[in-house]
């Protein structure tokens, strides 16, 4: 089966990230001499979300030094995340601000695997060589359990200026699931506002759809009242504080 690679011990493996260790203890592949992880051309970022929660947005990279105005890859996620879906039932996924007219087209494929496809009607390439192309909204189940878990881009292929085809290696990032900090009630990494709002509507038996009860019990009495909204206001107060005496702060610093 891998009989093009005789000469293992005198050669070079590019793998792709976060593989390395896995063909360093394979048989037949540790024996060669050299093994190079090589990043894929569209990459996700790693990212933290709770479970339970809003959602959370991520960004997906794209680097290539060729002109290209086409792109397919597949988004595989861990059992129980999923794209989040907007009032029409669109996937929330758009380009950054490096498209030109491009368009992009998501579709869910199998259980765990949305693929993505993006074209210039025009066949216009994209602006810059890297950085963030895609951004898309992530929402983690409340039956997943802490811990990390792998975020994969596969099947890529770039379409270049020329009409010329890039299959890049697939890519791989690191998921966080982690419990919504105290305050954090609708779990979307932040305390705001709209966690408040979201305590007021639960008290009131006009249950928010995303709602996580631990985070909103602040005060750790096994009630949520009117008492955990006061103390979520405090914390987002302290938070505008500490905010607005750093700013004074750099102000002070700044030169005359």
């Amino acid at each position: 089966m891998y009989d093009e690679f005789t000469n293992r011990r005198n050669a070079t493996l590019y793998v792709p990230v976060g593989t390395k260790v896995l063909y360093e203890n394979a048989n037949y592949w540790k024996d060669f001499r050299i093994i190079i992880e090589l990043e894929g051309a569209v990459i996700p970022h790693d990212l933290a979300a709770c479970a339970g929660g809003l959602g959370i947005t991520t960004s997906i990279d794209m680097n290539s030094e060729d002109n290209i105005v086409g792109l397919q890859f597949d988004l595989q996620l861990p059992k129980g995340v999923n794209l989040v879906t907007d009032v029409n039932g669109s996937y929330v996924a758009y380009l950054t601000d490096r498209k030109a007219d491009h368009i992009l087209s998501v579709n869910k494929i199998d259980e765990d695997t949305y693929r993505f496809i993006s074209v210039s009607m025009n066949n216009i390439s994209f602006e810059g060589k890297e950085g963030a192309l895609i951004n898309v909204k992530l929402r983690v189940d409340n039956t997943v359990i802490i811990g990390n878990y792998d975020v994969k881009i596969l099947n890529v292929e770039l379409t270049t200026l020329d009409k010329e085809s890039i299959n890049s290696m697939n890519a791989l990032s690191t998921l966080t699931v982690q419990a919504p900090a105290p305050g954090d009630v609708n779990g979307d990494m932040k305390v705001s506002v709209s966690d408040v709002q979201s305590i007021i509507g639960y008290i009131l038996n006009d249950r928010p759809t995303y709602f996580i009860e631990g985070a909103a019990n602040v005060n750790g009495d096994n009630k949520i009242s009117v008492t955990d909204a006061v103390m979520v206001i405090d914390m987002i107060l302290n938070q505008n504080d500490s905010s607005s005496s750093r700013t004074k702060t750099e102000q002070m610093k700044e030169p005359q």
